[in-house]
């Protein structure tokens, strides 16, 4: 037996596992800044194989924590459990939905470029959540949600700058289908949907002023033509037109969009309704202050009843045609007396009648064209007198179809002088050349009165009570002393505004004047 055979003692092994305990202590964090280097995260491997992706677990709190600072292994150890299948994958994508929404650029980054390529599904859900920008900073889940959110939007600009097809699709639907509280609503709009007619007009119509003046800005819904000649498919209905200084100011308007008012068969529509008035209201007398100012009347009445309404179309919306229609009630047995409206003055015409029993209504639909102002360099421009109603009204006298046995089939049961009247805008009987019939004004249509009679004792001693409005014409005679003061031949039919009157003058001349009153709408295009 050898008795000098050489070995380790109790307190050499003692010894040797300190230095060995020693040397891992000082070495592990090179081995794992070696490991994190090559991508493997253990900390993420817990969360995701461990806590099977519970971000409420320290583990998976610490992944997102890391991945908002930067650490990439982290995320790149959660991007290789994406790729490994379910159940991991579903973990996976869950963590880095969670790292977005709380403000992980690299998260929020993933997703995009997930859509970008064709899969947009948690991208939809993360534009659908509601936006509630803040300045407010904090560790707080609740702050935290809020920087994400924030994050997000700001990411998804400069995507969008990008103009990526599948990126700015999901923003306009999902911005669309949930709202305007949404992420996706509040999106930089010159950007993403810039080529979106249909969704940008939709939007304002809701009621967005981001979308408003988007579409004023590309000049899609400062009319109902404008929105006629870009949208699918429009119907008939309201519709907001924007208008003003702030190039997004709207308000409501009607829109006959899928047809042409009766008139021709073209089908073109893209017609405003800027006025409605009552042939039995006081309203819109050819004086009041509606004609010439920026007001508007009842607002909300936005739609083809026969309940007044003036529209901030007629102040805003430039035109070249001119459409007017006059609903009058009148018997069955005048109605039949009425087929035709056909003018030689270049104006169209159309009657619809409506007989129940007794009774008729006749609608008489009138159009006429005004021309633009070729002098100018722009042909299309319209010359500053109908750049909108109002400048229209606001001016002075403007001829229109001088078409006498027209003008008598507009309205059933109405006489016209053979000679002294006038037609237009703003026509008065001043227009005449006579200027003894100085007597009647209308805003739109036929100014009419008979002559002076003869009686010595009356002349120059009539008294004239004017009653205006559109299709207006209607003169008011009084006794002065023993004397009648009557006219001849007076035509008297009431449209837009107006009073009623029958009179039988025995005194003096006789005459018979006839008050018919019509609901007339105005529209534009």
């Amino acid at each position: 037996m050898n008795k000098n055979k050489a070995g380790f003692s109790l307190a050499e092994v003692l010894f040797l596992i300190l230095i060995v305990g020693i040397s891992v202590t000082i070495l592990m964090p090179i081995f794992t800044q070696v490991k994190e280097s090559s991508g493997v995260s253990d900390i993420s491997r817990d969360c995701i194989l461990t806590d099977k992706g519970d971000t409420s677990k320290k583990t998976c709190i610490g992944v997102i924590d890391s991945i908002r600072a930067g650490q990439k292994s982290k995320y790149n150890t959660l991007l290789y459990f994406v790729d490994k299948g379910e159940p991991q994958s579903k973990y996976a994508t869950g963590v880095l939905y969670e790292a977005c929404v709380q403000g992980a650029g690299l998260a929020c980054d993933y997703f995009l470029d997930k859509c970008a390529n064709g899969s947009c599904g948690n991208f939809r859900s993360l534009i659908s959540q509601d936006y509630h920008p803040t300045t407010t900073k904090g560790d707080s889940y609740k702050n935290r949600l809020v920087q994400g959110v924030t994050y997000l939007k700001e990411r998804i600009e400069r995507y969008c700058k990008k103009n990526m097809e599948e990126v700015v699709a999901e923003i306009l639907k999902t911005c669309k289908k949930k709202g305007k509280d949404s992420l996706a609503c509040h999106i930089d709009e010159y950007k993403c949907s810039s080529d979106d007619v249909n969704f940008i007009i939709d939007r304002c119509n809701e009621g967005s002023d981001m979308y408003c003046k988007l579409g004023y800005e590309k000049e899609y819904n400062r009319t109902c033509k404008q929105i006629k000649n870009v949208y699918d498919s429009p119907k008939n209905g309201k519709y907001r037109l924007t208008y003003g200084i702030n190039k997004g100011q709207h308000y409501e308007a009607y829109c006959v969009m899928n047809d042409d008012l009766d008139i021709d068969t073209g089908n073109t529509g893209g017609w405003t309704l800027a006025l409605k008035a009552d042939g039995n209201s006081s309203i819109f007398q050819y004086k009041s202050h509606y004609w010439e100012n920026t007001n508007d009347f009842q607002r909300n009445e936005v739609n083809l009843d026969q309940t007044e309404h003036k529209s901030l179309a007629f102040t805003n919306v430039p035109f070249d045609q001119i459409t007017l229609r006059l609903v009058t009630e009148t018997t069955a047995k005048t109605c039949k007396k009425y087929k035709s409206c056909s003018s030689t003055a270049g104006v169209k015409c159309k009657l619809n009648k409506k007989v129940t029993g007794k009774n008729c209504a006749m609608t008489t639909t009138i159009r006429f064209s005004l021309p633009k102002d070729n002098s100018l360099p722009d042909a299309s421009t319209y010359p500053e007198a109908y750049n909108s109603l109002l400048s229209l009204f606001s001016g002075g006298f403007y001829s229109i179809a001088d078409d006498r046995k027209f003008w008598l089939n507009v309205v059933p049961g109405s006489k016209l002088d053979k000679v002294h009247y006038s037609i237009g805008i703003n026509a008065m009987t001043d227009n005449i050349d006579e200027a003894e019939c100085d007597l009647a004004a209308v805003r739109i249509g036929v100014a009419a009165a008979g002559k002076k009679n003869d009686n010595k004792e009356c002349k120059d001693k009539w008294i004239y009570d004017p009653k205006t409005g559109i299709f207006t014409v209607h003169e008011n005679t009084k006794k002065d002393g023993a004397c009648a003061c009557a006219f001849n031949n007076i035509m008297s039919f009431t449209g837009i505004g107006g009073f009623s009157n029958e009179t039988d003058l025995t005194a003096g001349n006789y005459y018979r004047e006839k008050d018919i009153r019509s609901f007339g709408y105005i529209f534009v295009r």
